[in-house]
């Protein structure tokens, strides 16, 4: 039942389609699952029915987040019937962090994500970069709109503050306000809206993922491959090309090449032509660094002169990243912060 739904690819285009949802407040998932589903040959030309009443809906050649059945057979994709848990894990295993509950997004995404981004991409659905874009888009996307479709906190602790400008928040406020008058079709309209804004956003996702982080992960395995020849340490790493996205393929090839925390600092030019050394953090997306580069605060001659290094230019106050005027630099400061370090 959970199986990845393949018949779509091919599907031809007799006559329009509906694809059914409810009525009223729209939310991010159901905008999105809409969109998704209008990608494929079968639903292209779809009518999208906003309602609640029973016949309608099952009337629906589909239907999502709405109908209290999850049958992707039938094209039923809703999440709401009490006995419904289902995660991308169960569906994935191959996938890590997948166990948020799935909403009518994550479903559709699901059965037909690698079809849709396969197209996009135009490449095969079963190609391995496809499939790595579809984990990468799950994991910062469409995750995102289950856990919170879902009311789940994205923290076990205490918030200290809230997220109010991602993407399903800007579906929420194409809402008509409680005090607004709503005149003929215009709910229809704001929903027509809200897909075109979650689409844009979906297929900007997968363009940078083929575009700029699948060739970024070549760079990262060269740098991290000829590490020992920057220093015999093998913790520094120097990327050829500055500005690629590098942090999530150097967690990925540290786990994979069994160096898992090894490579305390990256460096690479910007696009001022200036050379970084950042430090890397414990984990991707954290804050706390496995080594802050010393020299918190200081900039130009006062880091040379304490540094020894000539051409310094700055070390942030948190001593996340610094600069240098050169790459041998940059390299010299990252080689220093390492011995301090040492010597603590």
């Amino acid at each position: 039942m959970y199986k990845r739904t393949r018949f779509a690819e091919t599907a031809p285009v007799t006559n329009r389609k509906t694809i059914a949802t409810h009525d009223g407040t729209f939310h991010c998932d159901d905008a999105l699952a809409c969109y998704l589903l209008k990608q494929l040959p079968k639903f292209r030309n779809a009518e999208i029915v906003r309602s609640r009443d029973y016949i309608t809906i099952h009337k629906a050649d589909a239907r999502v987040d709405v109908g209290g059945v999850y049958d992707p057979e039938r094209w039923s994709f809703d999440h709401h019937q009490p006995t419904f848990k289902v995660t991308m894990a169960e569906l994935r295993p191959e996938l890590k962090n997948a166990d948020i509950k799935l909403s009518s997004a994550g479903l559709v995404f699901h059965h037909f994500g690698q079809i849709i981004i396969g197209a996009q991409m135009k490449k095969d659905p079963e190609d391995p970069d496809v499939k790595n874009v579809f984990r990468m888009v799950y994991e910062n996307f469409i995750r995102e709109i289950d856990g919170i479709d879902n009311g789940i906190n994205t923290s076990d602790g205490d918030i200290r503050y809230s997220i109010t400008t991602g993407v399903s928040s800007r579906v929420k406020h194409l809402n008509a306000r409680w005090n607004e008058t709503l005149i003929g079709d215009d709910m229809s309209h704001r929903f027509r809206k809200a897909m075109n804004l979650v689409g844009k956003e979906f297929r900007g996702r997968v363009d940078y993922y083929e575009k700029s982080w699948i060739p970024a992960r070549e760079l990262v395995l060269q740098a991290i491959a000829t590490r020992y020849e920057v220093n015999e340490t093998g913790q520094i790493i120097v990327l050829d090309k500055g500005g690629c996205p590098w942090t999530g393929h150097l967690y990925d090839i540290e786990e994979d090449q069994n160096i898992k925390g090894e490579i305390k600092y990256v460096i690479f030019e910007d696009m001022t032509h200036l050379y970084r050394v950042q430090a890397v953090a414990i984990k991707d997306g954290s804050f706390s660094l496995r080594l802050p580069l010393p020299w918190k605060g200081r900039r130009d001659e006062q880091l040379s002169r304490e540094t020894n290094i000539p051409g310094c230019v700055f070390v942030h106050s948190t001593g996340f990243i610094g600069g240098n005027k050169t790459k041998e630099g940059a390299i010299q400061m990252a080689i220093k912060a390492l011995e301090i370090h040492n010597r603590i």
